[in-house]
C-alpha cells in the first residue's frame, strides 16, 4: 500500500466545488525518466499539464511482470493509474 503522504493532487470542478484527484505511474525507464531530469520525466510533463502531482513507482529495467506488480500496489490508492509496458524480454 502507498503512503498517502506520497501522493499528490490535482483538481477538477464538479459543480462549483473542487474534487481532488491522484495519478500514479508505473513503467520501466522510460515511465521513470532516465537520462533527464525530474522536471523532464513523462510523468512530470503529464502531472504539470494537469496542474498536478502524483507518485511515479516506475524503475529502470523493470519487467512486464514487474510493472504489473507495481500497477497492483497503486491501484486502490489512486484515481488515475498510468502504466507503460516495457519492451518484452526482460525476465518476463
Amino acid at each position: 500500500m502507498v503512503d498517502s503522504s506520497e501522493l499528490q493532487a490535482y483538481y477538477l470542478m464538479a459543480g462549483n466545488q473542487r474534487v481532488n484527484k491522484t495519478i500514479g505511474f508505473c513503467g520501466c525507464s522510460y515511465t521513470y525518466g532516465t537520462g533527464v531530469e525530474e522536471y523532464e520525466r513523462y510523468s512530470s510533463l503529464v502531472l504539470d499539464q494537469l496542474d498536478a502531482i502524483g507518485i511515479n513507482l516506475a524503475r529502470r529495467g523493470a519487467s512486464n511482470t514487474d510493472i504489473f506488480h507495481q500497477a497492483l500496489e497503486l491501484v486502490n490508492d489512486v484515481d488515475y493509474l498510468v502504466v507503460q509496458w516495457s519492451a518484452g524480454g526482460r525476465g518476463d
